[in-house]
């Protein structure tokens, strides 16, 4: 969707125009106290006309638009412009374009790791019986959460120890799920200490 049908799709047709119109010099990020007085979560990045009075009926515009009036295209085409090398990366201040190429790359290797290790972990799930879908990572938390309390009951208590498939999976799942890992070790030297005690 362009720009022009986003604005008129929440203004009004005269607010539509005189926002599309304006470049993004034209705009102010709103600070936290002011996205709370505009009903927005403080977190939020929204933009306002530069000068505006603050009020819920002020027009304000995502940080998605921001961007696609600041560079002529949306993040995903910029995106793709800069793999291509028809845009150069833009360099912050006090840093040179190389620099900010750089960091974009360390940026673009750092979310392929993180999808590699979002794929294995969904991998790994799916091979201990859990489901595909938007539910498979909720519902291996809370067989984790459930059976490291389990255990950790089992410890204080000596009843209620998990059978050796559990054991098993919870072990696999929770270094999969970077669960604490002087947590997982417990667990795995508390059943290390039984085999030999056996």
């Amino acid at each position: 969707m362009s720009l022009a049908s986003w604005f008129k799709k929440l203004f009004s047709a005269r607010v539509a125009k005189r926002v599309e119109r304006k470049p993004a010099s034209g705009f102010v990020k709103l600070k936290p106290k002011q996205l709370e007085k505009l009903g927005f979560s403080p977190k939020a990045e929204r933009y306002v006309e530069r000068g505006a009075r603050l009020t819920k009926k002020t027009p304000t515009i995502s940080k998605r638009q921001f961007r696609t009036k600041e560079t002529g295209l949306s993040p995903e085409k910029l995106a793709a412009a800069h793999r291509a090398g028809e845009r150069e990366y833009k360099a912050r201040a006090g840093s040179t374009p190389a620099a900010t190429e750089e960091q974009a790359a360390k940026q673009i290797a750092t979310k392929a790791r993180r999808s590699q290790r979002i794929a294995r972990r969904n991998r790994a799930a799916e091979k201990e019986g859990f489901r595909q879908g938007k539910k498979q990572s909720r519902a291996v938390r809370e067989f984790l959460e459930r059976n490291l309390e389990q255990h950790d009951r089992y410890l204080d208590t000596g009843r209620g120890r998990l059978d050796s498939d559990e054991y098993r999976k919870t072990v696999h799942l929770a270094y999969e799920y970077g669960f604490d890992e002087d947590r997982i070790e417990r667990l795995k030297m508390s059943y290390t200490i039984i085999a030999q005690a056996a």
